[in-house]
């Protein structure tokens, strides 16, 4: 595994920015003929566009192609100012809430939206397991009766969002090709979920009867020296994970393969079946 650096070099200039209702400093904009999504550096929290790079860089390494490319990149303010200027209050908004570096430029994670998905598009929000730890809700809501996605593809995105200690899951969104993409991926490699919210999301894990194929070689490579190619390139500012979030994400992964080991082994647990995800 060999992703680019942490920050990509200056993104070409955006267009038509627009503010995401419901969502903090995220915005969406024309880049050529792509629609893509922009989270920045803000003042208040200049490191939140970190976690939703880490999070597509880790589905990429357990091979889950349900998140959209995520990339980090250096925005011009000059560029920002310039794709926002139909809009003075939103303008006014950015020159005094962004992050801006000495450079002139401010971080960004910029997520590319596929062109199968449209704004019409229903949705149908997964599980948020930190809730459902709680009992304050048990299911799974559902809107417009949209399709599901196979067990073995939902035992995929537990083991994602467990090790990216993601409780507060989103929403999965079907495409015209009947392909499912999570576009809502805020919470990743937060300091927010307890130890009991963790146990909950390992207990649900236990539950889960089927797994991708290759699932415990991919867990395998996940190493410490992977970990830091995925999430520590380039100077400390840039890195995507501190060194404590990394151990921690390790032993999250080690957790996961043993508990395959021992699904495998003990005679009253039902040993795990892989499948092909669909």
């Amino acid at each position: 595994m060999n992703p680019a650096a942490a920050v990509a070099p200056p993104l070409a200039r955006l267009q038509n920015l627009r503010k995401l209702p419901g969502l903090i400093a995220t915005y969406e904009a024309n880049l050529g003929a792509n629609n893509v999504r922009v989270l920045f550096a803000t003042r208040n929290a200049p490191s939140a566009w970190k976690s939703h790079v880490a999070y597509y860089r880790l589905a990429q390494a357990l091979r889950i192609s349900s998140v959209p490319n995520v990339t980090a990149h250096s925005i011009s303010l000059t560029h920002v100012l310039e794709a926002t200027k139909a809009n003075p209050t939103l303008r006014f908004e950015l020159a005094h809430s962004l992050a801006v570096r000495a450079d002139g430029t401010i971080a960004a994670a910029v997520t590319s939206l596929p062109s199968s998905v449209d704004r019409s598009t229903p949705s149908a929000s997964l599980v948020d397991l930190r809730l459902h730890c709680t009992r304050q809700s048990e299911h799974a809501a559902k809107e417009h009766d949209v399709a599901r996605p196979s067990r073995v593809t939902q035992a995929g995105w537990l083991v994602h969002d467990y090790l990216a200690a993601r409780g507060a899951r989103g929403a999965v969104r079907q495409d015209r090709q009947e392909n499912f993409w999570r576009f809502d991926n805020d919470g990743a490699f937060l300091d927010s979920m307890s130890a009991h919210e963790f146990q909950c999301f390992f207990d649900a894990l236990k539950n889960v009867e089927e797994f991708p194929v290759g699932l415990d070689a991919l867990l395998a490579n996940v190493t410490r020296s992977v970990a830091e190619q995925l999430f520590q390139q380039g100077p400390y500012e840039q890195w995507l994970l501190s060194r404590r979030k990394v151990s921690e994400l390790l032993i999250r992964v080690r957790a996961v393969q043993s508990l395959l080991k021992a699904r495998g082994v003990d005679r009253e647990l039902a040993p795990p079946r892989f499948s092909q995800s669909k």
